[in-house]
């Protein structure tokens, strides 16, 4: 398979998230570890790799390194080992390998329209990369679990993930393979939606689309906090609305007042259809 932009930072974000999952007394399993794991069941060794494996297992294991960091791409053939030892240890699924649907003329329009009119120096000062997670219990009451990634694309867009589960029996962890683990065991429902971040008139907003049902959806920002106790990032998804009531989709986007007590109240009249995230490794003083 070829590996688009996207689906590295995928492959990337999966190994990542696999190498601080395996921490034990603090710990994380050394990437030499995950080297012999690889080229014992996953990576078809040459003649010689088989002449001086502990060079070879020397030589993955830094690559594996530069991966994750972001300095270095792998092989092919490393990236097709890396990805079945993912997926086998339920880190990565086929739908994370397929490259996202080509999004609705509607979306390139709105990305296309914020994006050329947004203040660069804002948009910097308001960046939110990083990996967030949240759960709720929605009326019928499963559980909604929600992966949120940000990041940016290196062309001045802000590209957006979300992988949405709802499960019938609530989750005891948040890891992935925890979650992919439930959710083949109990059953229940997975969506991905793919789209972008844009700030206008100081309101942060996320557009997105179902990569398998093409229906999309509209984000909005409500509040960001620093503080480990409390939700990194409060949203709000047009879908867990309905139908728009008369007038208003007329409305603008406004900003949230910056008034604590004020926020609260908006935010008691909506409690229901908030999401609050926490982000993952968030550390006091983040």
């Amino acid at each position: 398979m070829e590996y688009s932009g996207n689906i590295l930072e995928r492959v990337r974000a999966a190994l990542i998230e696999y190498h601080a999952a395996t921490a034990s007394d603090g710990r994380k399993l050394p990437w030499y570890e995950i080297a012999k794991h690889l080229h014992g069941d996953f990576l078809p060794a040459s003649e010689e790799d088989e002449e001086n494996l502990a060079d070879s297992y020397k030589a993955l294991a830094e690559a594996l390194r530069r991966f994750a960091a972001g300095s270095q791409t792998p092989s092919k053939a490393r990236l097709d080992a890396v990805c079945g030892y993912l997926k086998a240890k339920s880190y990565l699924t086929e739908g994370d390998l397929r490259p996202a649907e080509p999004g609705s003329s509607l979306l390139y329009a709105l990305q296309a329209f914020f994006g050329a009119t947004a203040d660069p120096a804002a948009r910097r000062s308001y960046s939110i990369a990083g990996a967030f997670h949240a759960s709720r219990k929605n009326r019928s009451g499963r559980t909604e679990v929600s992966t949120l990634t940000i990041r940016e694309d290196g062309n001045g867009t802000t590209v957006v993930e979300d992988k949405v589960l709802h499960l019938t029996v609530a989750p005891q962890s948040a890891r992935r393979d925890a979650l992919t683990r439930l959710l083949k065991r109990t059953g229940g429902a997975e969506w991905r939606f793919d789209g972008w971040l844009f700030q206008s008139q100081g309101q942060a907003c996320i557009i997105v689309q179902d990569s398998l049902r093409q229906n999309p959806g509209i984000y909005t920002v409500l509040d960001r906090k620093n503080a480990p106790a409390l939700a990194n990032l409060v949203l709000v998804k047009s879908g867990d609305f309905g139908a728009p009531a008369p007038g208003y989709n007329r409305e603008g986007l406004f900003a949230i007042s910056a008034d604590s007590n004020q926020r609260d109240l908006m935010f008691a009249r909506i409690r229901e259809n908030i999401w609050e995230y926490r982000k993952e490794g968030a550390t006091d003083g983040e």
